[in-house]
Formats: structure tokens, sequence, C-alpha cells
């Protein structure tokens, strides 16, 4: 199957098969980088399985995370006049990640109009769910927006109904939530106690997605059902 295959769904059979003789496809372990903040950028991304991270640092070297890659994502096109790369992308687990350079997408963008408005269209889609995430997240209270961000990782990393375990330290979860780590902690505390995860210092298992949806939509959760109560 041809990687980011959605990109050139309009493309001809003929530039297709070019298309996939440019592709290469790379697999990273944990904790990998793929590029730093001021490479120069002369690739498109598109993370196929795993997750990543986005960060930027200050001229302190302090580091701030932008956000989280889920799979189906493109990164890339900050660079796409061959300019350097303004974030720095890393993996949180092992990811497989597709690499085509931009000159090759744009020859093939600029032959096929159809592709080109798609590939638009699908940048733009992925910008409003990003403004939407935005906008949910800030109004919920810090164990709904924990709640939504575990979910929202664990079903795109891992498919629905997944019961995964997330190499995510709390810190990069307080950073992306733009929450402090000791809210996180507290959040946690409470979630472990309630029995709907599992959590070390650098990773969090969710064990009772259904309760934790119910967290994240701020509705009471479901019950875990007890012999007195069925009395």
């Amino acid at each position: 199957v041809l990687c980011g295959a959605r990109f050139f769904s309009a493309v001809s059979v003929a530039d297709v098969c070019e298309v996939r003789g440019l592709i290469a496809k790379r697999h990273y372990g944990a904790r990998e980088v793929l590029f730093r903040q001021g490479d120069s950028g002369t690739h498109l991304y598109v993370l196929r399985e795993g997750l990543l991270k986005l960060t930027v640092s200050d001229p302190h070297g302090r580091e701030q995370i932008l956000g989280l890659t889920t799979p189906g994502q493109v990164l890339g096109f900050d660079s796409l006049t061959d300019e350097n790369h303004t974030y720095s992308a890393e993996t949180v687990t092992p990811a497989s990640v597709c690499i085509l350079r931009h000159k090759d997408m744009l020859r093939v963008l600029e032959q096929n109009p159809q592709a080109a408005m798609r590939t638009v269209a699908i940048l733009n889609r992925e910008l409003a769910d990003a403004q939407r995430l935005i906008r949910l997240l800030g109004q919920k209270s810090a164990a709904e927006k924990t709640a939504s961000l575990l979910l929202i990782l664990a079903e795109a990393a891992y498919g629905p109904g997944a019961k995964p375990s997330l190499p995510l330290m709390r810190q990069e979860i307080a950073e992306t939530l733009r929450l402090t780590a000791e809210t996180v902690s507290r959040v946690f505390t409470n979630f472990r106690e309630a029995g709907l995860i599992q959590a070390t210092r650098n990773s969090v298992r969710i064990l009772d997605m259904t309760r934790l949806r119910a967290v994240a939509d701020a509705s009471p959760p479901p019950q875990a059902s007890s012999p007195a109560a069925s009395r």
C-alpha cells in the first residue's frame, strides 16, 4: 500500500507508481530524533505508526512541547521551501515513518491539480481538528483534559477499545495540556485510586476505557459492579 495514500487518491496510476519509488520508509525506536529545530528541511514525513512529540527550544535550551503527533499526520510543511525546521520531532514510542522529498511531492502535485486540492483539504481538516481540540480542552477541568488526551492518543495510536501502555512522562502530559506537573500528578493519583489507570514515572496504562471516557465527557462514571449491588 502506498504510504500516505490519502494524499494521492486523485493521482494517475503512472504517477502513483512514480511516487511509490520515491518514498523511503524508516522505523525508529522510542526517544529517537527525526529532525531538530534549525536543521535544514528538505523532506516531508508521514507518521504511519506510533507517537511523536514536537518541541521548540528557547535560546537558553529550555524545551517546550508543542504537541503530540498521531498516525496519519504529516510533518515538514513548515520547511517546504527548503528552509530550516522551526521545531524538533522526537518519537515517544517506536514509530514507522514515510519520508518524501519536498521537490518530488511538489512535482507530483503540480502535475495533478486534483491531488493538490485534496492535499489542501486534508491539511485544512487537520488544522480544524487541532483548533477544535484546543477549544474543547480549554473548556474542561484538569481531570477531563487529562482523560481526553489519554483517550485520543490511545485510540489514534492503537485503535478503538485498546488498553495500551503509553510511554509518556507526566511532565510531557503537563506541557501538552498546559498544566503543572503537580496537577497532573494529583489527577493520576485520583485515576489510580478509581481503578482507571496504572501509572509509573514514565508510562500510563489505561485499565477502564469506558469509565475514563465518562470522565473526559464530564458525565458520572459507571460504577463497577459488586455483589452487594446485585442484591
